[in-house]
């Protein structure tokens, strides 16, 4: 019998069912790919090719996750005090989320492998360090298996992050849908469809995008740390002239990033208001090519796509000052770094160098990605907000009168008189 539910595809002949069922190896590796991707290469894809979908994947499963904890939050939420959408989305994907952090963790760890390794063999390599050739080799090994584990970490880290967006990117829009259909009349026009629509799209596609780079937030400032601390061991002082310029460079970045928030509100706000009258033109098209208004409405759209294109230039300018002060920071470090080691009368060694230049390189992911993580979590908090708001809103009653002076006057007559007049019979039809 029909259940009201699509059924899930059936999987490629012979191969396991995606990652449900493969094994450690297949899944450490992606092993369970490989199907699917010699089909592809052979021929387009068919859908009977495809894997089909797990259930905690479905929209369906995350819609339903996802409205059990808004209720519970919004049942915990004291009378009077608003309800958080972020808190409910914690409960609803944190742990999963926080899984995925451990394997953040493996790979920041693993990225100084390969530092530490290249600091013993160019020591080696000069005599400042007597070691046997076996150990030698062992350090190189120690370098392939560090580099390893780093890809493996950060391969299921990506993949993890973007699953993560996947589902929350599903069960937010299937929420939002719902309480679309749930919403009272006057919400809904208190909201318009417009901004619905943003709701399900745009802010759930924001919130989805940002899940694989939120832990870049406390990682990247933990690989700052440790390269810091391995750049004093080398160079010493002078391995603090860049976490210095790191700390001037501080207060215009947190300046850049609550300018691009205000500027991301008003982009929301531009974006709403042309969505909205868009589809209220569209709504009523008929009346609007009755009196040949095409002009002027389309005239009146420009106007709301013009202010929206002047808000998205101003959120992409300041977006790409951010970029560049943080792309230009490596090197300004490394500047930094090698011009007070210098000016203090040491003398860089090539252990010293290709040391430091490593880390230097170790530098370059956590520090551009610093802004990008500022910007995520940015965008976060405000969509989480105004998703906040908008399932906040009042629903459907069973009953049109809520307030006991509505029901008091609910049907009210007064001194009326019923009477059924008796008229005369219609006269015979003439034969």
């Amino acid at each position: 019998p029909p259940t009201g539910q699509a059924e899930p595809l059936p999987a490629p002949a012979g191969q396991a069912a995606g990652d449900a069922t493969a094994s450690f190896w297949d899944k450490l590796t992606f092993s369970w790919c490989n199907g699917v991707l010699v089909t592809g290469a052979k021929r387009p894809l068919e859908h009977t090719d495809l894997y089909s979908l797990p259930h905690a994947d479905s929209a369906t499963a995350n819609q339903r996750l996802l409205e059990g904890m808004w209720r519970a939050e919004r049942l915990r939420t004291p009378r009077g005090k608003r309800p958080s959408f972020l808190r409910a989305l914690i409960r609803a994907f944190g742990p999963y989320f926080a899984v995925t952090g451990l394997l953040k963790i493996i790979n920041d760890f693993a990225v100084f492998v390969g530092p530490f390794m290249i600091a013993k063999i160019t020591s080696y390599i000069e005599g400042d360090t007597e070691a046997s050739v076996s150990v030698v080799y062992f350090w190189t090994l120690c370098m392939f298996l560090g580099a390893t584990v780093q890809s493996l970490a950060v391969g299921q880290y990506f993949f993890r992050g973007f699953r993560l967006g996947l589902r929350m990117r599903a069960g937010i829009g299937q929420l939002v849908y719902v309480k679309a259909l749930a919403a009272s009349y006057e919400e809904r026009g208190r909201f318009g469809v417009g901004s619905i629509v943003s709701f399900m799209q745009i802010d759930a596609a924001k919130l989805g995008d940002a899940m694989p780079y939120l832990h870049l937030i406390w990682s990247a400032w933990l690989q700052v740390v440790i390269a810091t601390y391995m750049l004093y061991a080398q160079v010493g002082v002078s391995g603090f002239a860049g976490l210095a310029v790191l700390i001037l460079l501080m207060p215009i970045n947190t300046k850049v990033a609550k300018k691009q928030m205000e500027l991301t509100k008003a982009t929301m706000h531009a974006r709403d208001r042309r969505v909205k009258f868009t589809n209220e033109v569209v709504t009523g098209m008929r009346i609007i090519k009755f009196f040949a208004w095409e002009p002027s409405f389309l005239s009146a759209i420009g106007e709301r796509r013009a202010a929206e294109l002047f808000e998205v230039k101003r959120n992409a300018v300041w977006g790409a000052f951010s970029t560049f002060l943080w792309g230009a920071t490596p090197l300004f470090v490394t500047i930094a770094t090698f011009l007070l080691y210098a000016a203090l009368g040491n003398q860089l060694t090539a252990a010293k160098a290709f040391t430091s230049l490593s880390l230097f390189n170790v530098l370059r992911f956590p520090l551009n990605a610093i802004p990008s993580s500022i910007t995520r979590v940015v965008d976060v908090l405000v969509v989480t907000r105004r998703l906040g708001d908008f399932m906040s809103a009042g629903d459907l009653t069973m009953h049109r009168c809520q307030t006991e002076a509505e029901w008091a006057r609910a049907v009210e007559v007064r001194r009326q008189g019923y009477s059924r007049a008796l008229l005369p019979p219609p006269p015979p039809l003439p034969a």
